[in-house]
């Protein structure tokens, strides 16, 4: 059985570190993962917080390997390949591309 598409979102509430599946229209769908934490006002919070945002990143992650593998026009799928590896990267430490 094939994973749940991307992308995925990470999202912070009163439930807890959730990640979720993005909606065509842009809004949340259905939850893929949930990082557990004891209390989200902990240090060891922050380490929750950097997993679930690495779990967000990896449609993008797989995305960007597969287009480093693609033969076809090798150099313009190596800068398509740099660039979702740059933003997958960005996404998974919650940075920018």
């Amino acid at each position: 059985m094939p994973h749940t598409p991307g992308p995925w979102i990470f999202s912070e509430d009163h439930y807890g570190l959730g990640i979720y599946m993005v909606e065509a229209d842009g809004g949340c769908g259905p939850q893929v993962a949930q990082v557990l934490t004891e209390n989200l006002e902990t240090e060891t919070c922050d380490q929750a917080r950097d997993d679930a945002r690495l779990i967000a990143a990896a449609p993008d992650l797989l995305a960007a390997c597969k287009a480093i593998l693609k033969e076809e026009g090798m150099e313009k799928q190596m800068a398509r390949a740099v660039m979702l590896a740059s933003e997958a990267i960005a996404k998974a430490e919650g940075g920018d591309a």
